[in-house]
């Protein structure tokens, strides 16, 4: 009876000085985000408009409507949703820049905000890191905004 108590003894002992094998841990997955280009993009330079079209024609260069001293302003957007528009040399206002709000609209492919003195909402049509082209509605005809890096 010793010898069974002794033996029992000495299994558990064994037992119990077995390295216990810890269950896998299973890495916790974090989803990364993905960069949103556009405001990147939209927020990295200033920007000159250097054509507008209304039903794909040119209005740039017709004398009396677009201003001649807004045909050099520069804007920049700002990723805290301000946008300012400077009067470069040739100036409209006694100011030489104001600032005004802009923001997406529907994700990153509208933008509202106040360009060549209209507030509007814009569809973003192409952007890239030197150019941009908006497209909105101007009394009912399709227009387009065109942009190049300062």
């Amino acid at each position: 009876m010793k010898k069974i108590l002794v033996l029992a003894a000495f299994v558990c002992f064994i037992n119990a000085c077995k390295k216990k094998v810890d269950k896998p841990i299973t890495p916790i997955v974090v989803p990364v985000l993905p960069i949103d280009s556009t405001l990147i993009k939209l927020t990295a330079n200033k920007w000159e408009v250097y054509d507008v079209k209304i039903s794909d024609n040119s209005i740039w260069n017709i004398p009396g409507i677009i201003q001649a001293c807004m045909k050099d302003d520069s804007y920049q957007f700002f990723k805290d949703s301000f946008l300012s528009a400077y009067e470069n040399a040739k100036k409209c206002a006694t100011d030489d820049s104001t600032r005004t709000k802009w923001q997406f609209i529907g994700g990153t492919k509208r933008v509202k905000a106040t360009l060549l003195g209209q507030s509007d909402t814009a569809d973003i049509i192409s952007l890239n890191e030197t150019k941009l082209q908006l497209g909105l509605d101007y009394n009912g005809s399709p227009a387009e905004i065109f942009f190049r890096k300062k």
